[in-house]
């Protein structure tokens, strides 16, 4: 209230998220500013918009300690008075919202500040959105501990207790609860309430039912307060009923969705509903503006109300059908060979709504549409490298329905490549050899003997690699598929790469890339140009600006994590002869991706070996850069501008170093 211009300000948000607390807080601050000090109004127990001047003449008449100027002098009364009216929840009694605005037509010195889950739209009105607190942006015992989500808890949780011992196990419980209560401050105080008699991990465990959480606890809270599902429904009842609907509906989404989402799950045209919905707060833009979300409390609630009203499972039926035609041009697309990361682009925000599409289709026994969407999260799998949500999926809907045959060999294979970088043993590349075998799938069998080759050369088990390399080259016959030729290929370039012939792994690099130029297969070719370029480096002994720029093209259109750490370690390598000073920053964001996904990449991590050698760095160990972490695909933008500006023509060189070891046996 301090720009002269702006005379109302109205507060809003979701309920419990501390407009009133600020609200006081903003009166006490200002009230010396006005020569009139400052008059509070409480509204929430005014049922009739004809009674709100009333209410502010009686909270006038108590500020000057008189008869006051009753309502229907308010104007008169006000005129010449330099006072802020601070007026708290207006938003049931709507209909009176043009009351302000007139009394500031005639006080030129009147300021009005308001608190209400809507705006009151009204000329001149200044809105004012309150967030939640901030959460702890990482799990580190500083962030955790300058959250003021969570110093909010623990200065709550000391006051019931003032025994609670407070350490950072106790923290990080507390940071936990703080996430599920979406940083809510009633939420968090009343939770906090509970450590009277609970402990901060008891309390964790009740957020199961987190509506009911500090019921009855604070008896100086108004009705309305007295749970977060009280508060809820304070604001759920003020909504017209067809915006009733709308938001009940929005309830089964998971991590937010789009006015189609909403619009195939409600049946209608949301538009003027989802309106109301922003409105009150009950729903907001994410930051893009193009996608909507609810706080997980206000889910909770819509949820609960769904099943209440027996809604629930035609609502999630609804939501399930949408997103089972999403997916089908995603899985086409990928089984096409477009690379994951383009495949996955169109449902990637949606990711979380997929998959809780596919869990409630394997629980109600729908087997088509759960076979379509694990499909349809293929690309989202193999560009995330999601590999217990893969394995978990695909093994309660292989155990659930009787998969076909090709479909469940698309699934398996699936997860074999996400496992395919995995440090334990392949059970799923196995599983996959077995069925492809029991089928007479030749190019399942060829892809899947392929992996567990890889997966050898991976451990360097040398022993595995001789039991499996005759039946690799086997598959190299007139009658194998391009695919089957292109992924064996790369395998036996591999192969030949780790035991030092350099030639014949350029020459089966070069011979996969051909197969997969043939097919359109972009993750193929950009494995096998990556695996063509390490081959023809250590033949040549230097890397070629030319084929580094070539490899950074092609693997940021596939955009999977593996292949971009590949392609970072190609560049601090290829840094550490050119400017050594920028390789340790290529290094660590690779080190970030592998750590990500918890594998060993091996042999592509030589060259992060040689880099290590050439700038004589002792440590070997996971490097920080000194740089806050990048996702892989801002990481290899960087990478890409950087090697466009060295000269076309430039070769630096590259003296392999070091040994090849592998497990004895």
């Amino acid at each position: 209230m301090a720009v002269p211009d702006v005379r109302l300000v109205t507060l809003t948000g979701p309920g419990g998220v501390g407009k009133t607390r600020l609200l006081l807080e903003l009166a006490a601050r200002h009230e010396q500013s006005y020569a009139d000090g400052v008059a509070f109004v409480r509204l929430e127990h005014v049922t009739d918009p004809a009674l709100v001047a009333a209410e502010i003449a009686s909270a006038i008449a108590q500020r000057d300690r008189s008869e006051g100027p009753g309502a229907d002098a308010l104007p008169n009364y006000l005129r010449d008075r330099e006072l802020l009216l601070v007026i708290d929840n207006f938003e049931h009694l709507m209909s009176a919202a043009i009351l302000p605005a007139e009394l500031l037509g005639s006080a030129p010195q009147l300021r009005v500040l308001v608190s209400s889950r809507t705006p009151l739209r009204i000329r001149g009105e200044q809105v004012f959105e309150v967030e939640p607190l901030p959460l702890p942006g990482g799990e580190s015992d500083q962030e955790v501990s300058e959250s003021p989500a969570v110093q909010m808890f623990l200065q709550c949780a000391l006051a019931s207790n003032r025994n609670l011992v407070v350490g950072a196990p106790v923290a990080r419980t507390v940071a936990q609860i703080c996430r599920a209560l979406d940083g809510l401050p009633l939420a968090i105080e009343l939770a906090a309430s509970r450590a009277s008699v609970l402990a901060p991990a008891q309390i964790g465990e009740q957020l199961a039912k987190p509506l009911s959480i500090g019921r009855r606890t604070l008896r100086d809270l108004p009705d309305r307060q007295q749970s977060l599902g009280t508060t809820i429904r304070w604001s759920y009842d003020l909504l017209t009923p067809p915006a009733r609907e709308v938001f009940l509906c929005a309830g089964v989404f998971l991590g937010g969705f789009d006015a189609a989402a909403l619009e195939a799950t409600v049946g209608r045209s949301p538009r003027a509903e989802l309106d109301e919905l922003l409105e009150t707060s009950l729903i907001r833009h994410r930051a893009d503006e193009s996608r909507f979300e609810m706080l997980e409390l206000v889910r909770a609630f819509a949820l609960d109300e769904l099943a209440r009203v027996g809604e629930l499972e035609r609502t999630r039926a609804r939501h399930r059908d949408y997103f089972v035609r999403q997916v089908a041009a995603v899985s086409e697309a990928l089984d096409a060979g477009t690379s994951p990361g383009a495949a996955a682009a169109p449902i990637l925000a949606d990711h979380a709504n997929v998959r809780a599409a596919l869990e409630h289709a394997i629980e109600v026994g729908d087997e088509q549409s759960a076979i379509s969407l694990a499909l349809g999260l293929r690309p989202v799998w193999f560009a995330g490298m999601l590999r217990q949500e893969s394995q978990e999926l695909v093994d309660r809907l292989l155990a659930r329905f009787p998969v076909p045959a090709e479909q469940e060999i698309a699934l398996l294979r699936a997860v074999s490549f996400v496992e395919g970088f995995s440090p334990v043993v392949s059970e799923w590349t196995r599983r996959l050899v077995a069925r492809a075998a029991e089928l007479g799938d030749q190019e399942a069998l060829a892809t899947a003997t392929g992996n567990l080759f890889g997966r050898a050369i991976n451990a360097r088990d040398r022993n595995e690699m001789r039991r499996l390399r005759p039946v690799l080259v086997a598959v190299i016959t007139t009658e194998a598929s391009p695919a089957a030729l292109g992924w064996t290929h790369y395998f036996l370039a591999l192969d030949a790469y780790v035991d030092g012939r350099f030639e014949e792994a350029y020459e089966h690099a070069a011979l996969s890339a051909a197969s997969a130029g043939e097919l359109g297969h972009a993750y193929m070719l950009a494995t096998a140009v990556a695996t063509r370029l390490l081959a023809e480096s250590a033949r040549d002994r230097a890397i070629a600006r030319s084929g580094l720029a070539e490899v950074l093209e092609l693997v940021r259109d596939v955009s999977v994590q593996p292949l971009a750490a590949f392609a970072l370690w190609f560049v601090a390598r290829y840094a550490a002869a050119v400017a050594p000073e920028t390789a340790g920053r290529w290094l660590a964001h690779a080190d970030r991706i592998v750590a990500a996904i918890d594998s060993e990449l091996w042999p592509e991590s030589i060259l992060r070996d040689e880099c290590l050698t050439v700038l004589s760095v002792a440590e070997q160990g996971p490097l920080s850069g000194g740089a806050a972490p990048l996702d892989y695909a801002t990481a290899l933008a960087e990478a890409a501008a950087w090697v466009d500006m060295r000269d076309p023509s430039e070769r630096v060189p590259r003296e392999p170093v070091g040994e090849l070891t592998f497990a004895v046996g």
